[in-house]
């Protein structure tokens, strides 16, 4: 144990006079403590800043995945950018504006898996013929 988690034991074996409610108490403070600072850093997350468009691998970073992924949305039309290279036919220099990234997650968290059957997996062979034909 660390010495602040000591020094909380002490102060509540003073208040209590039982060992195990001072250990309780100090439990269930540490595990608060733990908590808040989990959803104060939970908080924290990048946000959307409405001034700039946003780069890929900021768009990458923001929505958790790669940023090949995101260029790929970009080429199939699904993420809209914009190039903002210096010259044509060099490499792109793509920039999400706030408002089609917003679009775009609306988008894909509005889509649902189908409720179509699925194809079986055929597994083996099971059209082989027979390699010993029987007469």
């Amino acid at each position: 144990m660390n010495d602040a988690v000591l020094k909380l034991y002490d102060a509540y074996l003073q208040r209590t006079n039982s060992n195990d409610a001072a250990a309780s108490l100090t439990l269930a403070d540490v595990l608060q403590s733990t908590f808040d600072a989990r959803l104060q850093f939970e908080s924290t997350k990048p946000a959307i800043d409405d001034s700039r468009p946003m780069t890929v691998p900021e768009v990458a970073k923001f929505l958790r995945v790669k940023p090949q992924t995101v260029l790929c949305w970009v080429h199939s039309g699904d993420l809209m950018a914009a190039n903002v290279a210096p010259r044509s036919g060099g490499q792109p220099r793509y920039r999400v504006a706030p408002a089609d990234l917003a679009a775009f997650q609306r988008q894909r968290g509005a889509t649902t898996r189908s409720d179509a059957p699925r194809r079986a997996i055929r597994r083996g062979r099971p059209f082989a013929q027979p390699r010993h034909p029987t007469t």
